[in-house]
């Protein structure tokens, strides 16, 4: 009860106290963020001088278009590529890095086609043929059907000649299945 008197009768000083604090704390915030923005402004000047190490690792990041599915892939740099800048990767390889320093870069690629996760079903010159992407970068067939496509409907073989992907192979079974009954 005595701490509410008190603070009743000593409003401006104890106001001015929490000010000069928060005022205090405000200051000591924004010089650490100002501190640290101009340390990051240094190591970006600097950092334009980092070259890739013969050892260093490149790490393909593909994001596929389709099914929005990344994969990630780490190799030994191709040994032109040791002693390049950022600046000269892109310049002698054509690659933009997501991220670059001595010992990685990592660059990001978006393919038109599904990850290897998927099975894709489509017709091709009246055929109905299974796709798989097997080593991440193209698709091949894996087996040719027998199924007569003339008999299908339009919206069914307007559909198979984009392509019908796939989650598994239990799926995709089921859905000849259904075209096949």
């Amino acid at each position: 009860m005595q701490v509410i008197h008190w603070l009743q009768d000593n409003k401006r000083p104890v106001i001015m106290a929490v000010s000069l604090v928060l005022a205090l704390a405000v200051g000591l915030v924004l010089g650490f963020f100002l501190n640290a923005w101009a340390a990051g402004e240094e190591m970006s000047v600097s950092q334009s001088s980092v070259t890739l190490s013969p050892y260093a690792k490149v790490v393909y990041r593909y994001t596929y278009a389709p099914c929005g599915h990344i994969l990630k892939q780490e190799v030994p740099i191709p040994r032109e590529w040791a002693g390049l800048t950022e600046e000269g990767l892109r310049e002698t390889a054509g690659r933009a890095a997501a991220y670059f320093s001595a010992d990685q870069v990592i660059v990001d690629e978006r393919l038109d086609l599904y990850c290897p996760e998927h099975f894709v079903l489509k017709e091709e010159n009246g055929q109905l043929q299974i796709y798989q992407n097997a080593d991440g970068k193209d698709v091949q067939i894996i087996h040719t059907l027998n199924t007569p496509v003339d008999a299908l409907p339009e919206n069914v073989r307007a559909s198979l000649r984009q392509g019908i992907a796939f989650d598994s192979l239990e799926e995709l079974e089921s859905y000849i299945e259904s075209l096949e009954s």
